[in-house]
């Protein structure tokens, strides 16, 4: 049986999270759910301190704009390209690649980063700068050389 709308939605979601995060190419190196989970978590909360700050009255037009556009990107993949390619052939994962948010990641980067900045005191931005920065180094680079081979790295 194939997924619903919002089931799809939701598988959709977590495998872009998964292979935005992972690596794809000539070989694939998806990441374990529970690996995604401080990613997840740091998008979580930039979420919901930009939906404060909109709330609030206080989101730049430009954070509006880049939520829209992204929004707008996300929505146009999920449910004009990738939704009816599921329906037709019943295969979840057919061209479900994370690099098809490219276009939108520093959008989307910003963000990430601008409420986390905005609710940050000042001297302290440095050190979360260093955690956020930190947390994409060595939560991606050792895990992706402990977790693929040779093949990677060898041109053919």
């Amino acid at each position: 049986s194939r997924a619903g709308p919002f089931q799809y939605a939701f598988e959709w979601s977590r495998s872009m999270l998964a292979n935005t995060i992972g690596y794809l190419g000539h070989e694939q190196a998806e990441r374990r759910p529970s690996s995604l989970l401080p990613y997840a978590t740091l998008v979580g909360l930039a979420v919901f301190l930009f939906l404060y700050s909109l709330l609030r009255g206080r989101a730049s037009r430009t954070l509006i704009d880049a939520s829209l556009l992204s929004l707008g990107y996300a929505l146009i993949l999920l449910w004009l390209v990738h939704y009816p390619s599921y329906l037709r052939s019943g295969h979840f994962g057919l061209a479900l690649q994370g690099r098809y948010l490219f276009p939108v990641l520093l959008p989307i980067y910003a963000l990430i980063v601008h409420p986390l900045f905005a609710a940050c005191p000042a001297p302290a931005r440095p050190w979360l700068t260093l955690g956020v920065g930190g947390l994409f180094v060595a939560g991606d680079l050792p895990w992706l050389l402990a977790n693929v081979g040779p093949q990677w790295f060898v041109v053919r």
